[in-house]
């Protein structure tokens, strides 16, 4: 039975251990209701809320941990590079 593996993640921790999203691509893209084409691909939702500096560093530093609020931008270039390598298709807001 196909189970709909599409959810919330956060972004740092793709950064933090690419390895973990090979491994969880492994296991679900076998069980992915999505596809790009004819590709099957994986979803998540994650909230990339600004390329502010200041106002990542006011509002949400713990946001991108272990990284700092001066990284948020390149935190989320690189995850989302990963995640694409990975037949990852993040939905932001």
């Amino acid at each position: 039975m196909s189970t709909n593996p599409s959810s919330h993640m956060s972004l740092a921790p793709v950064v933090q251990n690419p390895q973990m999203i090979k491994e969880l691509a492994d296991i679900l893209i076998e069980r992915s209701w999505y596809s790009h084409g004819k590709k099957p691909i994986i979803t998540g939702e994650t909230g990339i809320e600004t390329g502010s500096t200041r106002l990542m560093r006011k509002y949400m530093t713990g946001k991108m941990l272990p990284f700092k609020p001066e990284q948020w931008q390149e935190v989320v270039a690189d995850a989302f590079g990963i995640l694409n390598d990975n037949d990852w298709y993040p939905l932001a807001t």
